[in-house]
């Protein structure tokens, strides 16, 4: 089972580390290179970041909240900027894993009750 809190590009050149700082979730974006520079730094809306994903041929980074909130946020890797969010009308056991669909307009999240909730970013 890979860590939680981080997550490198599919090529590996690049990784986003979820750290804290002040009682905040911020994520870092590394060159994964021989001398592991931060690229950017991304402050995060979240109560406590679960995990990371890349995505949208690593532009983007899909971040999943805590199991409480169960909140998905899309941020633009470049800009940090906040894309898209998600937030579940019902309330379960929380986001156990996500995946991305290959055309890239759906994004799959597993719950840890066993259900599956499906989300379009194109209609949010």
């Amino acid at each position: 089972m890979p860590p939680k809190g981080i997550g490198f590009t599919e090529n590996k050149k690049f990784a986003a580390i979820a750290e804290r700082k002040d009682g905040r979730d911020v994520v870092g974006i590394y060159y994964a290179g021989n001398d592991w520079k931060m690229v950017n730094s991304l402050d995060v809306d979240t109560a406590d970041l679960q995990d990371i994903k890349w995505s949208n041929g690593d532009s983007t980074i899909l971040i999943w909240d805590t199991p409480i909130e169960s909140r998905i946020f899309i941020y633009s890797v470049a800009t940090g900027d906040l894309l898209y969010k998600f937030e579940p009308e019902i309330i379960g056991l929380g986001i156990k894993t996500l995946t991305v669909s290959p055309n890239k307009y759906l994004i799959a999240a597993g719950m840890f009750d066993g259900s599956i909730i499906l989300y379009n970013n194109l209609t949010n």
